[in-house]
């Protein structure tokens, strides 16, 4: 006798969904608040070209975590946040002088790049 077995067929262009790609926006909030802290306490705002390297680091692992090209400057926007209040302008005040935007546009370019690399990590092993 003959057996039925229902196999998921895949949609052209459907991503795998996982459990972090679906939290990365906590993820990057929590990250980001941890590591502010964390460079904060040690020293990191006398040093911000280090916390600025630092931030661009969690905000690309964060972002090459998510499996929807829209989070990656969301995930940015929330790490520069961190990094502009608690770093660069201390007390959780935020500004716009050029500091703060570099530290921005660095946050953002690191985003796309670990979103993008994952991106097509994930499309080459498929």
């Amino acid at each position: 006798m003959a057996s039925v077995h229902w196999v998921r067929v895949a949609r052209r262009g459907s991503r795998p969904r996982t459990l972090i790609g679906d939290l990365v926006l906590p993820v990057g909030y929590a990250s980001a608040a941890v590591l502010a802290a964390a460079l904060a306490l040690g020293g990191g705002r006398g040093h911000l070209w280090f916390s600025t390297a630092v931030f661009a680091v969690l905000t690309a692992g964060v972002a090459a975590q998510t499996t929807r090209m829209v989070w990656a400057p969301a995930v940015a926007v929330v790490c520069w946040l961190f990094f502009d209040g608690f770093l660069v302008n201390r007390q959780g005040e935020l500004a716009w002088r050029s500091t703060d935007r570099a530290g921005l546009v660095v946050l953002l370019v690191a985003a796309l790049v670990g979103a993008v690399a994952a991106a097509l990590d994930r499309r080459r092993n498929q």
